[in-house]
């Protein structure tokens, strides 16, 4: 597994998205957002996994895997963009989930699943994602 810290600097400027918001994102902080695009520091080994993840969510797997040098399923369930609507990201120890803001029963799963919950954001987006199982 490698660090792309150019790629990973590249998809940052593409996704418009400024070192505070991709902490938000991938669960880190701004300075490690920064060590990360600079080359200085790697993520941990750990963490690698989870950012593969992230990423391939918002791309593809071969982005994440260009990025973070983990090679994800084939099967990986990828989110794709269509129209502008609001969208939960929830974050777990191991994983993330991401719900249509409007999904039937979403504020009854969060409720069940509120002690395993390590960060949940509301965004809005300019286009709708949908689930896309390649």
């Amino acid at each position: 597994m490698s660090w792309n810290h150019e790629k990973f600097s590249m998809l940052l400027h593409k996704l418009k998205m400024n070192q505070f918001e991709a902490g938000e994102w991938l669960g880190a902080s701004q300075k490690s957002i920064w060590n990360w695009s600079e080359g200085s520091i790697k993520p941990r080994k750990s963490k690698l996994a989870k950012i593969a993840r992230l990423i391939a969510e918002r791309t593809d797997i071969e982005c994440a895997y260009a990025i973070t040098g983990v090679m994800l399923s084939k099967n990986f369930k990828k989110y794709t963009i269509d129209k502008s609507q609001k969208v939960v990201f929830i974050t777990y120890e191991s994983h993330s989930e991401t719900f249509d803001y409007k999904t039937t029963g979403l504020i009854e799963y969060i409720a069940e699943n509120l002690s395993a919950i390590k960060s949940l954001s509301i965004y809005k987006c300019k286009t709708y994602i949908g689930v896309n199982n390649e």
